[in-house]
């Protein structure tokens, strides 16, 4: 299994493809969730996968998609969590979950995460820092919470004590977005996530 981090505009033809493909199949075929997966959103957004080599083929066995917040709604979000059927433990979860989570706090350090789950996995994700923020409430006949992480506001305190000592010089891979707003870019695949 290789674990990858890439934003969009660095995934493969073939890796955007087998998201895709794995995202159809376990989100829309197999939850019999009638929707529309490519929403829009895939663009602005961290892409956190593991893929195997089955012969000639490369499948994405576990997927995460890491939204960054915006003025309406500044929360992380983590969202399209999957594991392939073959690889369907907690083990590959908890994995998945610890890397989105670092993705999350490496471009957006000192915001909340937030994601939705099926209410039954809500103590997987305690784990992990989340707690319930909402719900139960039904998707498609199932019920979902809604969870949190709060942001460490102990370590955000500190970065902002330590820039008012020493202004931090400015990474190459920081990115001011057209909204006035910091993004701190990852490179296409960090090479820490396998």
């Amino acid at each position: 299994m290789e674990w990858h981090c890439c934003e969009f505009e660095h995934l493969s033809a073939v890796d955007l493809y087998a998201i895709l493909r794995s995202r159809n199949a376990v989100l829309v075929v197999e939850d019999a969730h009638t929707h529309l997966d490519i929403d829009g959103k895939d663009a602005h957004a961290l892409h956190v996968f593991a893929r195997m080599h089955t012969g000639d083929m490369i499948e994405v066995v576990a997927y995460a998609r890491v939204l960054p917040g915006d003025e309406v709604d500044p929360d992380v979000v983590i969202d399209k969590v999957l594991t392939s059927e073959a690889c369907r433990d907690d083990a590959t979860l908890e994995q998945l979950m610890q890397r989105a989570l670092t993705a999350a706090q490496a471009a957006w350090p000192d915001v909340a995460v937030r994601t939705h789950v099926p209410a039954q996995r809500q103590a997987f994700y305690k784990r992990f820092g989340f707690r319930k923020a909402y719900g139960p409430y039904l998707e498609q006949g199932a019920p979902f919470v809604g969870l949190v992480r709060p942001a460490d506001r102990a370590a955000g305190a500190l970065r902002k004590l330590l820039s008012r000592a020493a202004p931090a010089p400015r990474s190459r891979n920081d990115d001011a977005r057209a909204d006035g707003r910091t993004h701190n870019r990852l490179p296409a695949d960090t090479g820490a996530n396998r």
